[in-house]
Order: C-alpha cells, then sequence, then structure tokens
C-alpha cells in the first residue's frame, strides 16, 4: 500500500462569518490548500467532508460544497463524530487513497454555527452525548467537560490554575494567528476573573460558536513525490471509540485501551 502524505494547506478566516455561507467558507479553505499544493481542482479526485450538519440551514453538505467547488461528478462524502468529525475525514480520506481509490484527496472541515441561536446549538451539542439516559437531564458540553475536569483535579491535584494556563496558551498562539477567532492574549488575572460556565470551568475554558473551514489536500507517495518538496507523512493514523454515555464509563478521565495480542496469524483483542 502506498505512503499518504499532505501535499496541502488552506485556512479560511474564523468568526461570525455573516458574509460567507458554508460553501464559501469550504471554498476560502480549499482555494488556499490548492495554492499551497501547486495544483489545480481538476487534480482532485474526491473530496471528504468533516463537518456537523444539524448546525447548518443547509441540512446536507457534501453535495452542495462539491458543487460550489466545481467538483462535480467526483466521489464525495460526509464524517461526523462530533468533536473528531475532523480527524475522522482525514482518516477517511487516507484510507481511501491506501486502498487504491484514489490518488488525490481534498479533505475539507467546514462548520456555519451561528446560523442558531446559542441555546439551540447548547442544546444540539448535548445531544452528542447518550439522549435516553443523560441529556434529558440537561447536560451540555461545558457541563460535560466540567464532570471531566472535577474528576481530575480529584485524582491527580489538578488544579484550576494549570487549566487556565492552557486557555493563556491558546490565546497566545491565537494573537499570531490572523485567522483566528481570538486574536488576543490573555493574562492569568484576567482569565481568573471570567464568569463562571460549569464549574470548575469558567469562560476562557470553554470554546465559542463560530464559522470557519480548513482544508488538507492528500496524495500517495508517488503522485506526492512529483507534486511537493514539502510533503508531511502520515505514516499511521489510528481510531478508537469509548462509550459516549459518561455513566458507562469505567473512567472519566481517561480512555480504553485496547491490548492485541498475537498469536500465530491470529490477533486478539
Amino acid at each position: 500500500m502506498t505512503r499518504v502524505g499532505i501535499i496541502g494547506i488552506g485556512h479560511g478566516v474564523f468568526g461570525r462569518r455573516s458574509d460567507a455561507t458554508v460553501q464559501e467558507l469550504a471554498f476560502e479553505a480549499f482555494r488556499a490548500a490548492l495554492e499551497d499544493a501547486g495544483i489545480e481542482k481538476d487534480d482532485i479526485e474526491a473530496s471528504v467532508i468533516g463537518s456537523v450538519p444539524e448546525y447548518h440551514k443547509q441540512r446536507s453538505l457534501p453535495g452542495v460544497v462539491q458543487e460550489y467547488l466545481g467538483l462535480v461528478p467526483k466521489s464525495t462524502w460526509l464524517t461526523e463524530v462530533a468533536c473528531a468529525s475532523g480527524s475522522a475525514a482525514i482518516r477517511t480520506g487516507w484510507m481511501a487513497i491506501k486502498a487504491g481509490l484514489h490518488t488525490i484527496v481534498a479533505v475539507i472541515g467546514c462548520q456555519k454555527m451561528t446560523e442558531l441561536t446559542t441555546p439551540e446549538i447548547l442544546a444540539l451539542m448535548g445531544r452528542v452525548g447518550e439522549v435516553q439516559w443523560e441529556s434529558v437531564f440537561g447536560t451540555t458540553f461545558p457541563a460535560y467537560y466540567a464532570m471531566f475536569a472535577q474528576r481530575h483535579m480529584y485524582e491527580f491535584g489538578t488544579t484550576r490554575k494549570q487549566l487556565l494556563e492552557v486557555a493563556i496558551k491558546n490565546h497566545f498562539y491565537g494573537a499570531k494567528n490572523p485567522c483566528a477567532l481570538f486574536q488576543k492574549e490573555i493574562t492569568m488575572e484576567k482569565a481568573t476573573a471570567s464568569d463562571q460556565v460549569a464549574s470548575p470551568l469558567q469562560v476562557y475554558d470553554c470554546c465559542a460558536n463560530a464559522d470557519g473551514a480548513a482544508c488538507v489536500i492528500l496524495a500517495g507517495e508517488e503522485r506526492a513525490r512529483e507534486i511537493s518538496s514539502k510533503t508531511v507523512w502520515l505514516d499511521g493514523m489510528g481510531c478508537a471509540t469509548a462509550s459516549m454515555s459518561v455513566l458507562r464509563r469505567p473512567s472519566l478521565v481517561g480512555l480504553p485501551r485496547a491490548s492485541w495480542h498475537r498469536k500465530g496469524s491470529r490477533c486478539l483483542a
């Protein structure tokens, strides 16, 4: 099987993008990725869209994005696994090239979250978790992660300052990125004084709803070496799942690990 590499990347501006539809957001990132790779759109054989369609007025995304990018009638499909949609899309494109189905694939993550109100978005996010026994009690993403944070603090002695240092680091790098939603640094004092969202998480611990898109272009080794001298090789991509239900998780501070034992020609999990 061929190696797979990234030959181009593109990133649009994130924010409240009332000036652009989700198709136009995807186009921004796609155009930048083509320019970075030094290829034309006709070189693209297929696209994978990573997104959560429920957040959009446009319910089905791959077809309209594909059409707007001028890639019809080539293959396109959607990957949606909540916050992991982007990495799942990259792995899907990687597998398509590994399998020999395609040589060059555009992987596009695009999301327009500001067409709905914040309460609507929070309700949709809450239903990413287990609906029968959990989200009906009002769980939201901040509430879920607050439980994880509380447990981590209990088991490992993690402090509020250590959690806030993550937000400070994120804003430090955001200030250097002209495409970032937030482009100002914050201090520990400002982060500490921010409003509480779900104990122990405060405003700067939580991400904001935004619109934006990013794109990577993947290629098999032969084509990648013909096109690019700066290919980033994806020599391995793992994938695993954990219980979506918090009540069924054996731990709130980690994910289960699959241990593989080889016996003759068989792999036993």
